[in-house]
């Protein structure tokens, strides 16, 4: 998959069993610059969509399929090995109903039927539409993982999840509780750190540890509609975007190191409110995604994992055999 921040495409290849899970083999895949300026662009309002879209979605399903031969060929195992590859593809709209938006839908690209006839493997795809179509926030992934891999009998625990957007699930015991997205995770700090010093992400959060944490400005963007929601509820970069945090930051007279390290410690707040308001007696967070490795709650490729997981669910997707199979 390729998230929101549009650092690279995350392969992960395991072993998935009613028994459990076992991670054989990850690989973190480039996305050429004109590539990811393209997925950019048309993740925002335009002219000539369906045309862009078009293009891009093969282009998208190339550059997937060339991140599972290159992982099959990082850990030595033949495709003919692989049962299926799952592909979340890449959001570039999504418009939740928890949004007040008549008409809810969500829209990834990455065409699964060229991942498939160029691997040779039965790619499942498509997983979001399906849970808008039920009511959901097209969001179903990340928390039955986090129930899958972190929920212990006896044991509470909030799975938090940084990536562009961030997300968090609560576990009670062995059942998920509830699962939703808490807010930009790394998106807008990613942003900002490229439009003023032109690099992918602020290493270590060197950048931001120059600043300091502006409590007037930090508590007039928390006022965001969105932060207040209650109950579940997705967004996007279609919500939290430079150009909606240059708005809010216009007539402020601050130092730009200053605005990141602001937005940082918001992320963190938001985060940590939210765990408090659904769980007041729930442990220290554990925190995985693109964000979790870097100090100062920088952002980044981290260990290469991206800040998402990637679980086959058939009954949730539309599935794509390559032509010789289907024969």
């Amino acid at each position: 998959m390729s998230g929101t921040s549009i650092d690279s495409v995350d392969a992960v290849l395991a072993h998935i069993s009613h028994h459990g899970h076992e991670l054989q083999a990850t690989l973190e895949h480039p996305i050429p610059p004109g590539l990811r300026q393209a997925i950019a662009d048309i993740s925002q309002p335009g002219n000539n969509e369906i045309e862009r879209m078009g293009v891009l979605d093969r282009q998208l399903g190339e550059l997937f399929a060339d991140a599972c031969t290159a992982l099959l060929d990082h850990a030595g195992v033949p495709a003919s090995d692989v049962f299926v590859i799952g592909s979340h593809g890449q959001t570039i709209r999504h418009r939740p109903p928890s949004g007040g938006n008549a008409i809810a839908y969500t829209l990834q690209i990455g065409d699964p039927s060229t991942i498939a006839e160029r691997t040779g493997i039965t790619t499942v795809a498509d997983f979001r539409r399906r849970d808008v179509a039920a009511g959901g926030e097209g969001a179903p992934l990340a928390p039955a993982f986090h129930a899958a891999a972190f929920a212990r009998a006896g044991v509470n625990r909030a799975v938090v999840n940084i990536g562009g957007i961030a997300n968090v699930s609560l576990l009670v015991g062995e059942t998920l509780l509830t699962g939703f997205d808490t807010g930009p995770g790394n998106t807008l700090l990613d942003q900002w750190v490229h439009h003023h010093r032109g690099e992918r992400y602020d290493r270590d959060g060197a950048w931001a540890a120059e600043g300091a944490v502006d409590p007037q400005l930090l508590a007039r963007m928390q006022q965001h509609p969105f932060l207040a929601q209650q109950g579940a509820r997705s967004t996007g970069k279609e919500t939290f975007h430079l150009n909606w945090l240059t708005r809010r930051l216009h007539g402020t007279m601050h130092r730009r190191q200053y605005s990141r390290k602001r937005r940082a410690r918001g992320r963190d707040l938001r985060l940590r409110g939210r765990r408090l308001q659904h769980r007041p007696d729930a442990p220290p967070l554990p925190t995985t995604g693109a964000s979790a490795a870097h100090h100062h709650r920088g952002t980044g490729p981290g260990t290469g994992m991206g800040g998402g997981c990637c679980l086959c669910l058939a009954g949730m997707a539309n599935a794509e055999q390559p032509e010789r199979q289907r024969r």
